[in-house]
């Protein structure tokens, strides 16, 4: 137990020497950075809020409601800037024309 204990205080101040500069290349990567699929997006941020929502709207919870749709809201806004685009079709225009309408309304509730 105690060697075990060593070495993991070891590895840990190993970590904390080197820092976290060294651990990294020092040159510049030209590799682009990673862009989430829109699907990915959708299920990770987009999906979970919307079920927040509706599960906060059938409750008649509408301070956890608004507080969802703003979430939502964000989640959109997040999506726009990596795929501001898709198959030629403007995302933002899509999204505006598709949630506007009942953003608004849920919102007013």
């Amino acid at each position: 137990m105690k060697t075990s204990l060593f070495a993991f205080a070891a590895l840990i101040g190993f970590a904390v020497w080197i820092g976290p500069g060294m651990a990294q290349s020092s040159g510049k990567s030209d590799a682009p950075g990673y862009r989430p699929g829109l699907g990915d997006l959708m299920t990770t941020t987009v999906q979970p809020r919307h079920i927040k929502l509706a599960l906060a709207a059938q409750e008649k919870n509408w301070d956890y409601a608004a507080y969802e749709l703003h979430e939502l809201s964000e989640a959109f806004g997040r999506i726009v800037q990596v795929w501001p685009e898709w198959r030629s079709m403007p995302i933002p225009d899509m999204l505006h024309a598709a949630l506007d309408v009942p953003m608004a309304n849920l919102a007013g509730r």
